[in-house]
């Protein structure tokens, strides 16, 4: 046996119980997150199927949130051109990070006011 067909039957091991589910999410731009929401592709595999607050991305590096699954849809049937993937973080960190220098300056001011 190759290593190449080695290398292939562990990438089907990999590939085996995942799928594409078709999911609507709000894209996240800058500050705020967009109220449309727009259907895009999802590769799942094993655990837990929960989207809702998670944060993707897609290839060109936009930011989306998870809102819900769409059971009844799949991804030939509505011809996807957006694939997404699941970031480590939810948007509750993800907002926290962006948020934190703002709360800095409000923190300085604070101190700032009752010194004097």
């Amino acid at each position: 046996m190759t290593k190449s067909n080695t290398l292939k039957k562990k990438a089907q091991k990999r590939m085996a119980g995942k799928k594409y589910y078709v999911i609507r999410v709000q894209k996240v731009c800058g500050d705020h997150i967009d109220l449309d929401k727009k259907l895009v592709s999802y590769w799942h595999g094993e655990g837990s199927m929960r989207i809702k607050g998670k944060l993707f991305t897609d290839s060109a590096g936009n930011h989306y949130v998870g809102c819900t699954i769409d059971k009844d849809l799949t991804s030939k049937q509505i011809q996807c051109d957006t694939e997404v993937f699941i970031l480590s973080t939810s948007i509750r960190d993800y907002l926290a990070t962006r948020a934190e220098p703002i709360l800095k300056i409000l923190r300085q001011k604070r101190n700032n006011y009752y010194a004097n």
